[in-house]
């Protein structure tokens, strides 16, 4: 790709684009509405996403969603779609839960057996990528299971140690955070010059120098991934969506929170709930009849909805597969639209325009 000139870089950089700006979705309506305020836009092509979330919270299911959307946007048809599986831990079945173009077109990079995964590896292999020239959607699942080669030669020295009747020295650091210090800054030029797309998962873990005020969880990595994020999400495992069978109540799905807590599109911080089920992954269709009765847009009266779009009234499951059948689903997404533009606007402060 042709090497920009420091005077055309600050060109660009003064030059409005977002109306140009490719737009990925992350596979939920409401999710798009919570990260860029259009149902149909999620995350920019050219940035890097990072979520942090508890166990069972949906992460990896919603993020593999995001590259079951790529799979199936022409925009991105010449785009290879990566799971970066350092976790070894997905064993979902992509044509059940993202249908024949994804389960061909997503590909899973794992390290050799018995060998971890190194954080150095992955950066190598992504600059090597956009170096050939090659436009990707790649989610690296997680960040926490890499490991690094500080942290291989730590544990082959504990070991030779240990074998000899040797004291171990104690250090357990691993060096990502500096890894990622050095070497996330560089990709992120790399990625937004190609209009690749990467994201990271890591884990929650308990902030035990939290005390009275501090945030009572964090996540590892260091405060590259922070600041060169454009996005930040955080999922928490929400309440359980239950079914009765033979007069007992048995868990069907979650409903996770998902906080946007870093926002570079429009900078606004927002808290969506998202039913995933099992057996059928992200329900984009539930999670918007879920917001409008939430908003009071819609109501429900003893387990009866009443919406605008019918003058029957249904139960939640039955109107959610009417919806479906009538394939009146961008109706929907329409009316939760509207529903969050007449919530923001009463949030939007007012004020004189200080520069013309």
């Amino acid at each position: 790709m042709p090497k920009k000139k420091p005077l055309e870089v600050l060109q660009d950089a003064a030059t409005p684009k977002r109306k140009e700006q490719k737009f990925l979705s992350l596979g939920c309506p409401l999710l798009n509405l919570a990260v860029s305020g259009d149902w149909q836009k999620g995350i920019m092509a050219g940035t890097y996403v990072f979520y942090v979330g508890d166990s069972s919270s949906g992460k990896t299911l919603a993020t593999l969603t995001l590259l079951a959307e790529a799979a199936n946007n022409p925009e991105f048809d010449d785009y290879e779609l990566w799971h970066i599986d350092a976790e070894v831990g997905n064993h979902f079945d992509f044509e059940k839960f993202f249908g024949s173009k994804a389960a061909k077109r997503i590909q899973v990079l794992r390290s050799e057996p018995g060998k971890p995964m190194l954080l150095e590896f992955v950066y190598d292999w992504l600059e090597a990528k956009i170096k050939a020239g090659q436009k990707f959607v790649a989610i690296i699942d997680s960040l926490d299971t890499l490991s690094s080669e500080q942290k291989e030669k730590q544990i082959a020295d504990d070991a030779k140690n240990r074998a000899e009747g040797k004291e171990i020295d104690g250090s357990y650091g691993d060096g990502k955070a500096k890894i990622n210090s050095q070497r996330l800054p560089r990709i992120l030029t790399m990625i937004e010059d190609s209009g690749s797309i990467l994201l990271s998962i890591s884990q929650v873990r308990d902030n035990l120098k939290a005390g009275l005020y501090g945030p009572k969880h964090v996540r590892g990595g260091g405060h590259a991934i922070k600041f060169g994020g454009s996005v930040e999400i955080w999922t928490y495992p929400g309440e359980k969506l239950m079914k009765e069978v033979n007069g007992q109540k048995r868990i069907i799905g979650i409903v996770p929170t998902f906080k946007v807590e870093k926002n570079r599109i429009n900078g606004r911080q927002r808290t969506v709930s998202i039913p995933i089920m099992p057996d059928f992954g992200v329900d984009a269709t539930g999670a918007a009849v879920d917001f409008l009765i939430k908003e009071k847009t819609w109501s429900a009266t003893s387990g009866r909805i009443t919406s605008t779009m019918y003058d029957k009234t249904y139960n939640r499951e039955e109107l959610i597969r009417k919806i479906e059948d009538d394939g009146r689903e961008q109706e929907l997404f329409a009316a939760m639209q509207a529903c969050w533009d007449s919530i923001e606007s009463q949030l939007t402060v007012t004020r004189k325009k200080r520069y013309e």
